[in-house]
């Protein structure tokens, strides 16, 4: 066997096994994303995702090099490749240009048929798959990825999901609104603020869709929950039309990203736009429990208008301390303009920075120039917290 072939067929073995992994990350397995965070989980598993495309054109580059004739085993192993290869173009695409969600959902929903399909290949054509301890290997993987389909369209839809009824619809700025939601039967979920939850609105005449929202209720609000959502896209532009007639299915809670997950001596939230969200469950958290640590919350926005909870913010006792920055301030603001600096963290946290567990939200460029900031001002990486999840 040449070396040509020997690389092929690993790069297949290998492709094969990432595979499996790849349907086990986007199962929503609840060890999984309490040890790693649902964010880390789904951003891992795009990387992972260019990887394998990567292997998999080496493959099947290789072994058609080295293999000529067609037969049922490399139709399966040509028709693997083609399903997964659609798949990371068009997620690439989704992210990049803002494609179809409802398309990108199907497309993504086939990658079981890749694995399918590149098991009867590799079972059929793969020589390493005579040995019998490569037979149980290759049944047991399959084993586990049907275990995580069924996990993820079956359990999930049963168990972990649950209906809930529309209590009310705030407008809380010009593009911004608080939908607050009550369960149909039984309690709310247990969560800590901070965390997040998928939300599917069932709205007559509409598409429905799940997404990731931000909790923005306390978990000392009842049997409550609320999430604050920002028009931004083609879905939560019609946020507005939501009627308390309407119903909602909520899975959750997941993320790691709540200061009840840190000792921290004090506190500094540093938010951008709809990213107080998370922040603001945490501070009314903070207030409910009268926890009476000392708290500092940087909130950017463009004007003053946007500013999301301003009159909620503007009532919280003396431990917190609220600083609004904004990018393109009305003339008569006297507050902070511009954008939160290095030099406006310094000065606003100087007698707590030494000790405080700091929680970023916001866009992804704001959150990777705090964090920057933050290495500047020494403050220790495993001190900053924050959450980049994406779908």
């Amino acid at each position: 066997m040449s070396i040509l072939l020997k690389t092929g067929l690993a790069l297949g073995i290998i492709s094969f096994c990432l595979l499996i992994l790849q349907v086990v990350l986007t199962c929503r397995f609840k060890p999984l994303e309490r040890i790693f965070g649902l964010d880390r989980l789904t951003n891992f598993h795009k990387n992972l995702g260019i990887a394998i495309g990567l292997l998999l054109t080496a493959h099947i580059t290789i072994m058609l090099s080295l293999i000529k004739g067609q037969n049922f085993a490399i139709a399966m192993g040509q028709t693997a490749y083609g399903i997964a290869f659609a798949n990371i173009v068009l997620a690439l695409s989704f992210e990049a240009f803002g494609m179809d969600y409802n398309v990108w959902r199907v497309i993504h929903k086939m990658m079981p048929l890749v694995v399918l399909a590149a098991f009867i290949h590799s079972y059929l054509i793969g020589p390493d798959l005579r040995n019998a301890g490569m037979k149980i290997l290759w049944w047991t993987l399959l084993g586990i990825c049907a275990i995580a389909v069924l996990y993820r369209n079956l359990y999930i839809p049963l168990f972990r999901r649950k209906k809930y009824d529309i209590k009310s619809i705030e407008q809380v700025t010009h593009n911004t609104f608080t939908l607050t939601y009550l369960p149909q039967k039984g309690k709310r979920f247990v969560y800590i603020p901070g965390q997040f939850l998928f939300l599917k609105l069932i709205r007559p005449g509409r598409k429905s869709e799940t997404h990731p929202f931000s909790i923005s209720s306390s978990p000392t609000q009842g049997d409550l929950l609320q999430n604050t959502i920002k028009q931004s896209g083609n879905y939560t532009n019609t946020i507005d039309q939501t009627l308390v007639s309407d119903k909602a299915i909520i899975e959750g809670p997941y993320g790691r990203y709540s200061f009840l997950k840190t000792p921290s001596k004090s506190l500094l939230f540093i938010a951008g736009g709809v990213g107080i969200t998370p922040i603001m469950s945490m501070i009314r958290y903070l207030r409910d429990t009268d926890d009476k640590r000392q708290a500092v919350l940087l909130n950017s926005n463009r004007a003053y208008n946007d500013i999301i909870f301003k009159t909620e913010l503007e009532n919280l006792p003396a431990n917190f301390r609220v600083v609004h920055v904004l990018s393109d301030a009305e003339k008569d603001w006297n507050g902070l303009k511009g954008r939160i600096t290095k030099n406006i963290i310094e000065e606003n946290s100087r007698d707590i920075l030494s000790d405080a567990d700091v929680f970023l939200c916001g866009p992804p460029k704001m959150m990777q120039m705090m964090v920057n900031h933050l290495r500047e001002l020494k403050v220790p990486k495993a001190r900053v917290h924050y959450e980049r999840f994406t779908i």
